[in-house]
């Protein structure tokens, strides 16, 4: 998270995606529902800004 910028005394939320848990999901449905989430959390909670989201390579 340090090195991706994540600033604790200024920054509210990360979310890191894993693919464990969601086998069943396609990659496009994680994307879908990826976006949903984060357009929800930075309209009603993050007062317009985005979450930090962190990903591995595999996902």
């Amino acid at each position: 998270m340090n090195d991706s910028g994540f600033d604790l005394t200024q920054d509210r939320l990360a979310i890191d995606v894993e693919a464990g848990g969601n086998e069943g999901a396609t990659p496009d449905q994680m994307a879908d529902n990826l976006y949903e989430l984060v357009n929800l959390l930075k309209d009603s909670l993050l007062n317009g800004r985005f979450p930090y989201i962190y990903t591995s390579h595999s996902v």
